[in-house]
Parts: C-alpha cells; structure tokens; sequence
C-alpha cells in the first residue's frame, strides 16, 4: 500500500509556511550588533535621573557618556568610543540605508489626502469626507 501522498494538504501546509519564512529572511534587515544596544549614539549619551536600562550602552565615534547610574545597564556592557559600538553603529546604518531605499506602500492611518481641482489640498480624517485639511 502506498501511504506517500496520504496527507497532501498537511504536506502542503507545511511547504507554504516553510516557503513564507525563507522568504521572510530575504526581506527582513537585521540590527546586527546594534540589537543588542537599548542606548546607540554618535557624540554623547546623557542620563537625568533614575534609569533603567537592559542591554548594551554604547557611543561611537564620540566617547563620551555621562549621569549614568551605578549599576546600569542592567545586562549589557557601556561601550565608549570602542570597536563594539564601533560596529554597532555601522550595522545601525546598514540597516537604516536599507530600510530608508525601501518604498512605502502603506498610507498614513485614517488619513486620505488629495489636491483638488481648485488646487487645495483636501484630507478625510477618520471616515469624514467632509473635513478639510
């Protein structure tokens, strides 16, 4: 007895999701190093009162970093002007670049704007044709 093509649509079901996630991993930028920062900045990183923060702390090109409380960060390391925040701020831009070149297709939420013939620019806000923007 055969038993190869017993449950096709669980078969296909299992190809569609592993086809929807390697192409997921072609789209998706990753932070790189820079995800692990929960503080990435170029010049200098000033805190003002009680913080906390989970992750790495980090400052490239600049080194400075200042008011940071006694044990913060909280699971992380503070990465002054090192290669770490280095490359972490390298990633970041990677990532930015790409995300930046990408075009929007999605519209601002509840918000449709035109030119009119009279050459105003007209919006509906939440579903009100009759707003004018």
């Amino acid at each position: 007895m055969n038993h190869e093509h017993k449950h096709p649509t669980i078969m296909a079901g299992v190809g569609l999701a592993a086809l929807l996630f390697l192409l997921s991993l072609g789209f998706a930028q990753s932070l790189g190093s820079a995800a692990s920062f929960a503080v990435l900045a170029g010049s200098t990183i000033t805190n003002t009162g009680a913080t906390t923060i989970n992750g790495d702390v980090g400052v490239s090109p600049g080194t400075a970093i200042t008011g940071l409380p006694a044990g913060q960060p909280t699971g992380g390391t503070v990465h002054a002007g090192d290669a770490v925040a280095a490359q972490a701020q390298a990633d970041l831009t990677t990532a930015y670049d790409f995300l930046a070149g990408m075009a929007c297709t999605v519209p601002k939420s509840g918000v449709e704007r035109w030119r009119s013939d009279d050459g105003y620019e007209r919006d509906r806000r939440h579903g009100d044709p009759h707003a004018q923007g």
